[in-house]
């Protein structure tokens, strides 16, 4: 009787259990280290939620791949759970509005280029933007990367997945 009981309050108690898709905290709440993070946190937010592509080799500055990048980043942020994409290819630059009086984002490339001198032309504005070297790409490896950032909340839930399984099938027929 005792050991029904029980086994009925357990299961009356187990409604309320979730799964967390956080990792755990090696650290105690009490530590120097934990404490500047949770600080550093609630000033510069958390992010986990990026997921870095790359690419490398001289073939990549060629109009034709460039261009399958370009594609690739604009796909990307139609899943949904994907908040922003940034790469050379998918980059922006901050302008001045006059007539609002505040600065706006404008894209760099609002569309892929057609021919190695547009693709030249666009490298050119990229690199005279010196915050992205080393951000999103580096000259002397001919390197290029990809940020893609997902939604924050969702990310740490089990629908993960599924932005996961979305990207990584992208990705694969880029």
């Amino acid at each position: 009787m005792v050991l029904g009981l029980i086994t009925v309050f357990m299961g009356y108690m187990a409604r309320d259990v979730e799964m967390s898709f956080k990792f755990g905290g090696l650290l105690p709440k009490t530590d120097s280290a934990y404490i500047d993070y949770q600080n550093f946190l609630s000033e510069f937010s958390e992010d986990g939620n990026v997921i870095v592509l790359g690419v490398q080799g001289e073939k990549f500055y060629t109009p034709e791949v460039f261009s399958a990048w370009h594609h690739l980043g604009n796909d990307l942020k139609r899943i949904e759970g994907v908040d922003s994409v940034f790469s050379e290819a998918n980059l922006f630059t901050l302008v001045r509005d006059d007539s609002l009086k505040r600065f706006v984002l404008a894209p760099v490339g609002p569309v892929p280029p057609n021919s190695q001198a547009e693709l030249d032309t666009l490298l050119k504005h990229v690199r005279d933007l010196p915050f992205y070297n080393g951000l999103l790409y580096n000259d002397s490896t001919r390197a290029s990367l990809m940020m893609v950032f997902v939604d924050a909340p969702l990310f740490n839930t089990k629908e993960r997945g599924k932005v996961m399984k979305a990207l990584e099938e992208r990705v694969a027929a880029f």
